[in-house]
């Protein structure tokens, strides 16, 4: 039985997430965020790499804005034909490929080989999603492997214990996955993984990673210890998920852009929780960081410096 779980592991740090049997780029359906290689024939002028934007639609000259979400590729080429062919009175022929399927993005992090956020055109499992990251990592704990689900509103929190469908191989009772879905896998040691004191920060911040924090450190601090927010972070959603004197899961949204003039919050983080720092759709809040560290007269890797020492004295 041993053996079996060995190799199902090898195969994980070699599996690659794709479309599914029969499926093409033409039978996708283009959604918000995808990004979208658009080229015409004998006219490089007008081909040009695309975002298709939250309302769905791209700009692409010279016909302006055109709505693409809920079209496929070959469905939005043969459109762009119609339209080029009327305004450059002759025949057009248009060819689009998809550069990102950002619509359709699952986050990997934890104890895999590269965490890290990846695309797929079709949703895939949670073993192609983990062997997309490169596999599992030595000290991957697959009992509690968890799933961050935003539903409306609400964060949920999936535990998946991977052993059992492993050793019997039956994949059809876990859950399936949804785009924007993000994995968790913990190291072994303890319910949060061997490191014990220590936190970990995904997203948007300059060094994502494990960042001991020994009995509860400020939530402003420990992104410090991160490297900062990065100049894309949506500091008034960051998201922290850890467990209750109890052991029940929680999440936490906070609005770290009205703390940060302080250069403290009033949230501690305590041993084992997840921070994730999402990605902002306008620019203008990571400002406010940049205007933090000015206020303390000090840079980035001396703020950091002193933070790591003062995590270790307090050891």
């Amino acid at each position: 039985m041993m053996a079996r779980i060995l190799a199902l592991l090898c195969l994980l740090t070699t599996m690659v997430a794709g479309p599914g049997e029969g499926e093409t780029e033409n039978s996708y359906v283009l959604n918000p965020e995808d990004v979208l290689s658009i080229s015409v024939w004998e006219r490089p002028d007008l081909s040009r790499t695309v975002t298709v934007r939250a309302g769905g639609a791209i700009t692409f000259p010279p016909l302006g804005d055109v709505q693409a979400a809920g079209l496929s590729p070959a469905g939005l080429a043969r459109y762009l034909e119609e339209r080029l062919t009327d305004l450059l009175r002759g025949p057009v022929q248009v060819t689009i490929e998809m550069v990102a399927f950002n619509s359709r993005r699952i986050t990997v992090s934890g104890a895999v080989t590269a965490p890290g956020r990846y695309s797929f055109e079709q949703i895939p499992g949670i073993l192609e999603a983990l062997g997309a990251a490169g596999g599992l990592g030595a000290t991957a704990d697959l009992g509690r492997v968890q799933i961050f689900r935003k539903v409306g509103e609400q964060q949920t929190v999936l535990t998946v214990d991977l052993t059992d469908a492993l050793q019997t191989g039956d994949f059809g009772s876990l859950p399936p996955l949804v785009p924007g879905d993000v994995i968790y896998v913990p190291a072994v040691g303890g319910p949060w993984g061997e490191l014990g004191r220590a936190a970990y920060v995904i997203g948007e911040v300059a060094r994502p990673g494990a960042y001991a924090v020994g009995t509860g450190l400020d939530l402003v601090k420990v992104l410090s210890l991160a490297g900062g927010p990065g100049p894309g972070a949506d500091l008034e959603h960051v998201r922290i998920v850890g467990r209750d004197p109890k052991g029940k899961s929680f999440v936490a949204e906070v609005d770290v852009e009205r703390y940060l003039e302080a250069g403290r919050s009033d949230f501690i983080v305590q041993p084992g929780d997840a921070i994730g720092v999402p990605a902002q759709r306008r620019r203008g809040t990571g400002a406010a960081w940049l205007a933090t560290r000015e206020i303390l007269g000090l840079s980035r890797d001396v703020l950091n410096l002193f933070l790591i020492s003062d995590v270790l004295t307090s050891e």
